[in-house]
C-alpha cells in the first residue's frame, strides 16, 4: 500500500497525471459494490466527463460553504467530550469510537445530503438505519467477508445465506434511499422552491449542488451517475472512510496514552508549530 503524504504527489495522483496511475482490476469489484461507478471508480473516459460536469459542485466556493457544518459537528463533539470530563473529580468512560462514527454519519448526512440521517430507518433492511447499513457493508462477519472475498472472481451475491443477503439489503436500501433523496431534490430545485422554511440557505450540500449543476446544464450526470458520485462523496467524504477514520482516531489516542513519548518524532514537530489554545480547540 502507498501512502501519499506529500502534497505535491497527492496532485499528480489525483489531478495532473491522475490518469498514469491505474487501479488494479479488483478495486472495481470490491468497492464499485456499493460506490457505483463515480469519480472514484470510473474508467478514464467516463472520469473526464463526470469531472467536466462535476467541477462546479466541487468547486472551491461550495466546498468552503460547507463548512459551518463540518465546525458545528466538531463543537458538538467536544461538549460531549467535556460533558463526559466534567469536574475531574470523577472517573468516566467514554466511547469515543462510537463517538467518531456517530460525528462522521452526521456530517456525511448535512453536508452530503442536506438532512439528518441519524436514526432513519432504510426500507427493506428489517428496521435497520443508516449507521446500521453503513456497518452492514464495511463490517461484515467472516462469512461474509469470505463470500465478498470469492465475489471478485464468482459471483456470489445470488447466494441466499443471510451473511450475503445482509450485505446486499443495505447495499440496495441505502442506493434506493440516496436515488429517492436525488429524485425529490430535483423535483423541488426544478419548481423553484427553496429549501428550509422558503429562504435561500448558503450552507448547501454536495446532493443540492450536483442536482443544480444538472439542471443548468444542457449535458448532465444520469440519475445512476448522480447516486453513484454522491456515494462517493459522502464524507467526508467516502462512505468507506467512516470506519476507517474512526477507527484510525481511536487507535492513536490508544496508543498515545499507552506511550506518551511515542511517537517522538511527531511530537517534537507539532510542538514546533506555532498555535493558539482557541484556534486549536476550533479545530
Amino acid at each position: 500500500m502507498l501512502l501519499v503524504n506529500s502534497l505535491a504527489a497527492h496532485r499528480e495522483v489525483t489531478q495532473t497525471q491522475c490518469y498514469s496511475f491505474v487501479r488494479p482490476g479488483f478495486f472495481g469489484t470490491l468497492l464499485g459494490e456499493f460506490l457505483g461507478s463515480g469519480l472514484l471508480m470510473a474508467d478514464e473516459a467516463a472520469h473526464r466527463r463526470q469531472r467536466r460536469l462535476l467541477g462546479k459542485p466541487f468547486s472551491p466556493p461550495n466546498l468552503r460553504r460547507l463548512l459551518p457544518v463540518f465546525q458545528a459537528k466538531t463543537a458538538d463533539l467536544l461538549r460531549r467530550i467535556d460533558e463526559a470530563i466534567g469536574d475531574g473529580r470523577q472517573a468516566g468512560v467514554l466511547d469515543m469510537e462510537a463517538e467518531f462514527i456517530e460525528t462522521t454519519l452526521d456530517i456525511m448526512g448535512e453536508a452530503g445530503l442536506g438532512i439528518d440521517i441519524k436514526g432513519l430507518i432504510v426500507p427493506g433492511t428489517n428496521g435497520r438505519d443508516f449507521s446500521q447499513c453503513y456497518h452492514a457493508l464495511l463490517a461484515q462477519p467472516p462469512l461474509g467477508g469470505f463470500i465478498t472475498f470469492l465475489n471478485l472472481w464468482v459471483p456470489m451475491r445470488w447466494l441466499p445465506i443471510e451473511a450475503n443477503m445482509a450485505f446486499v439489503r443495505a447495499n440496495h436500501g441505502i442506493r434506493r434511499m440516496i436515488t429517492s433523496f436525488a429524485r425529490e431534490r430535483a423535483a423541488a430545485l426544478a419548481a423553484g422552491e427553496k429549501r428550509k422554511g422558503g429562504q435561500e440557505n448558503e450552507t448547501k450540500d454536495l446532493l443540492t449542488y450536483m442536482v443544480e449543476a444538472n439542471l443548468e446544464n444542457e449535458e448532465c450526470l444520469t440519475e445512476k451517475e448522480l447516486v453513484d458520485n454522491v456515494s462517493d462523496a459522502l464524507p467526508a467524504e467516502s462512505n468507506v472512510l467512516m470506519e476507517d477514520r474512526s477507527s484510525c482516531s481511536s487507535w492513536q489516542r490508544v496508543t498515545r496514552r499507552r506511550r506518551p513519548f511515542w511517537p517522538g518524532r511527531p511530537m517534537s514537530w507539532q510542538s514546533t508549530r506555532p498555535c493558539r489554545p482557541a484556534s486549536a480547540r476550533r479545530f
